[in-house]
């Protein structure tokens, strides 16, 4: 660091602790004046709001005495006449004592008569709850000698609450009871401090009373603009429950911090000042010759003419220095001659190799490079030489090998060229052959660099293709897919087939020696199409195309197999070859007829159902309607019980058959998904059955405590996904229900409401208890059913649709009916329709 910097610190940082004493010493002597002033003014103003509550409680007292010692409410607790209610408890009689709660508890502390009153609205209110606890707690304050006051908190907010011993008018008892007062300690109480205060108040609970005092008023700094002063208010047991609190602009605070920054400024400016002058002096005398001795050093050998020399006036040890510098110089140009001569020679030689070349220390630090060493990794000599070292430059992997050849050629041991990984200065990766030699008498070190990167990526790409083809080779003969390559000619002869061939009896060898042409493998019967077609797609020009047809195996069975095939062409676009693969897909095609087969049986299956039903339903409408049905009902679950399970087990064999097997995924995921809709089905005609019989058998309800949510959770699932489900109910939430009945009604209505919405809507589901009762609503966004045909709604065998039996809402109106309760219906065209269920819940 210089001389002239390092005194330039040394006055810096003597200003700034000349600077920083000077505001410790205003902290401590002005500003804690200002700050302890301040803080006597904040209390005073808080003493005014604590004044200002007691006022408010002072206020609610008078009122009280005035209606708790009164001979009409002295009868009023013992008699409880509706004269007394009528005249003088009316909600505009708090309304006009600006109180929110009156509450009449007689000497036995049950409460007579309680009213509360909202005062915004004026509507009735509710009272709290936790005033009703204190009410019933032993030895309560409120209840005890000549009554209280304080504060309670409750969940609209804190109430000032007082309460005082019923007498006669002339204040003699004895009492026969006691009067409480609520009035919420709300915005409109903290206003009125407010504008006796000055300044703003707000008013927060305090969570942990453990650490205040009772009526303590505390100070405490929010910002440099404001400070807050704190007022604790009591319970009804004495114990801190609400702070009050005042934002109060700190005038005082900041009269004292202007006239102590005014004070900083001045102190700082003069020390500023005394400093500069110091500095310019020493700038005169010693610094100004030093930096001309400085700057002629420096360009001694770049811009000094050769013998050119400084000269300094004075007698002192500047002057000394400047003549040693100039003897110095001249011993210096010298040598420097001596030595150009032998560099110029060093450099024909080193520039002259045709290869790159870096000479270096025995650090492996870089000293000088030649032209060649350039090109090859990016680098200037500037950039390179005695700024970096090998280990930027050798691969960190190979590092220590390079470590290890430069170990041997400076122990002079031979060493041998050996290959390394090297990156350029943009950190593109290299392969070069790499030499070590010594200089004579020295211990640096030449190294050289030939580039054969292109050597190794060809023999890199060589064993990566041998691999890739070994690997794909195994690949496809582990594999049921038979690869094959036969010519554009008649027969379509064979030049490759791959070795799994074998899976149908047939040696590789027998197609590629001619034996064997694909055409003869072919079935008779699907040969003329598949020649037919291939045909065609070439006629197209397509690149690629698939197919599917029968093989003959040698042993004589006939299989199945899908054929992708990829047209490979010449240069000159000439068509040569066919090339593909064949897959086995027998199981899969025996797959496809056993759905075919069991889709038509199952069809078969869903028109006698149908039949059946409009056959029994004929029956029923010319008989006794609900009586005849339970006939019928029985005779259908009869008849198509059975059936509907057989059909299922099936089905399920089916489903597990295909899991199981190995074909085409996307033609897996279409069967799939086409025995999901058989058992859809398949459901539905069960359904139809479980209707009947629910509409015909005589049930009685069983109920249990069930948690709705989890029911309907289950149920929403079958929603389709452009239906948006919103279920407003408690998760935790019981009520006593039939599970059987609900599950049934619930999924009634559900089914309903998406068959209303096909397009997409909102399915909402609420359910709560209110006035005893297990009250649910599923609404629906749909089309809205018509005024005509709500009426008929739970009709049974009545329906607007083209699909189903008009069952599944008298069935549901009926199970709801078996447990007490009712089932109704609201719907406007165009807009949607709700159900609401209300089911009584047990006592």
């Amino acid at each position: 660091m210089k001389v002239m910097t390092k005194t330039l610190i040394v006055f810096f940082i003597t200003t700034l602790l000349l600077i920083g004493t000077t505001h410790i010493l205003i902290e401590v002597f002005v500003m804690s004046g200002f700050l302890q002033n301040e803080a006597t003014g904040v209390k005073e103003n808080m003493e005014k709001v604590a004044h200002a509550i007691d006022m408010e409680f002072n206020n609610l007292e008078k009122i009280l005495i005035d209606w708790s010692e009164w001979d009409d409410t002295y009868q009023f607790i013992v008699d409880r006449n509706e004269e007394y209610i009528n005249s003088n408890l009316g909600d505009e009689t708090l309304i006009a004592l600006d109180l929110n709660l009156m509450v009449f508890v007689n000497s036995s502390n049950e409460v007579v008569f309680g009213k509360a009153v909202d005062l915004y609205t004026g509507e009735e209110a509710r009272i709290p709850d936790v005033l009703l606890k204190e009410i019933r707690a032993s030895n309560s304050p409120l209840l005890t000698g000549s009554g209280t006051s304080g504060l309670i908190l409750t969940e609209q907010g804190p109430m000032m609450v007082l309460s005082n011993p019923i007498l006669k008018s002339n204040g003699e008892g004895p009492p026969r009871g006691f009067l409480i007062f609520g009035r919420y300690f709300d915005e409109v109480v903290l206003r009125r401090a407010e504008s006796l205060a000055g300044f703003n108040l707000l008013a927060y609970p305090i969570r942990d009373s453990s650490s205040l005092s009772t009526g303590e008023i505390t100070v405490r700094p929010i910002n440099e603009s404001f400070i807050s002063g704190s007022y604790t208010m009591t319970d009804l047991h004495g114990q801190p429950i609400l702070t009050v609190q005042g934002e109060i602009p700190r005038i005082l605070y900041q009269q004292g911090r202007l006239a102590a920054t005014q004070f900083l400024i001045l102190f700082t400016s003069f020390y500023i000042i005394l400093e500069v002058v110091i500095y310019a002096l020493l700038n005169t005398s010693i610094f100004s010759r030093l930096k001309k001795l400085e700057t002629f050093v420096k360009n001694v050998g770049r811009t000094s003419k050769p013998g050119e020399r400084l000269s300094l006036a004075g007698d002192d040890e500047l002057s000394s220095l400047n003549a040693s510098i100039n003897e110095m110089l001249d011993r210096l140009d010298l040598a420097k001659k001596s030595l150009m001569e032998s560099e110029k020679r060093l450099k024909n030689i080193f520039e002259g190799t045709g290869t790159a070349l870096a000479l270096t220390d025995k650090e492996m630090r870089i000293i000088l490079i030649n032209t060649f060493f350039e090109k090859l990794f990016g680098y200037s000599k500037d950039e390179v030489e005695g700024k970096i070292s090998f280990a930027e430059v050798i691969n960190e992997e190979d590092y220590p090998l390079f470590l290890t050849h430069q170990k041997k050629a400076l122990e002079g041991e031979s060493v041998t060229a050996f290959e390394a990984r090297v990156k350029d200065k943009y950190g593109n990766a290299m392969f070069c052959l790499v030499s070590i030699s010594t200089v004579p008498e020295t211990q640096e070190l030449i190294v050289s660099f030939m580039d054969i990167s292109k050597k190794k990526i060809l023999e890199m790409e060589i064993i990566e293709l041998l691999e890739e083809m070994r690997w794909l080779d195994e690949i496809i003969n582990k594999s049921p897919a038979i690869a094959f390559m036969w010519r554009a000619e008649e027969g379509w002869p064979v030049d490759y087939v791959s070795n799994n061939i074998q899976q149908f009896g047939y040696m590789p060898k027998d197609f590629v020696s001619g034996k064997i042409k694909y055409a003869e493998i072919i079935h008779p019967d699907d040969l003329e199409r598949v020649r037919e077609e291939v045909m065609e797609y070439t006629r197209k020009g397509l690149e690629e195309f698939a197919q599917e047809y029968r093989i003959v195996t040698a042993g004589g069975d006939i299989r199945w197999v899908y054929d992708r095939t990829w047209l490979k062409r010449s240069e000159d676009g000439t068509l040569t070859h066919y090339q593909g693969v064949i897959l086995d897909i027998s199981e899969r095609k025996w797959m496809e007829e056993q759905i075919k087969k069991y889709s038509e049986e199952l069809e078969k299956y869903s028109k006698h159902l149908e039949e059946l039903v409009e056959e029994r339903t004929k029956e029923l409408r010319e008989k006794e309607r609900l009586a005849a049905i339970g006939q019928t009902a029985i005779m259908v679950g009869h008849d198509l019980r059975n059936p509907l399970q057989v059909m299922k087990n099936i089905l399920y064999i089916l489903n597990d058959e295909v899991m199981k097997a190995e074909f085409d995924p996307k033609l897996k995921i279409e069967i799939l998904e086409r025995l999901k809709v058989m058992d859809r089905q398949i459901w539905y005609m069960n359904k139809i059955v479980l209707d009947l019989q629910d509409l015909s058998k005589e049930k009685t309800a069983t109920p249990t405590l069930v948690n709705p949510m989890s029911l309907l959770e289950e149920l929403v699932e079958q929603v389709p996904s452009n239906i948006k489900v919103v279920m407003d109910l408690d998760q935790k939430m019981t009520a006593f229900l039939d599970e059987y009945i609900l599950r049934r009604v619930c999924s009634n209505l559900i089914l309903n409401a998406i068959q209303a919405m096909p397009n997409g809507g909102t399915l909402k589901i609420s359910a709560h208890i209110e006035g005893g009762y297990f009250v649910m609503k599923i609404s629906d966004t749909g089309a809205g059913i018509p005024k005509e045909v709500l009426d008929k709604l739970f009709t049974p065998f009545f329906t607007t649709k083209a699909k189903g039996m008009g069952l599944g809402l008298a069935v549901s109106k009926k199970l709801v009916e078996i447990h007490g309760g009712t089932i109704t219906v609201e719907s406007e065209v165009g807009k949607g329709t709700t159900f609401t269920i209300k089911i009584p819940q047990r006592q």
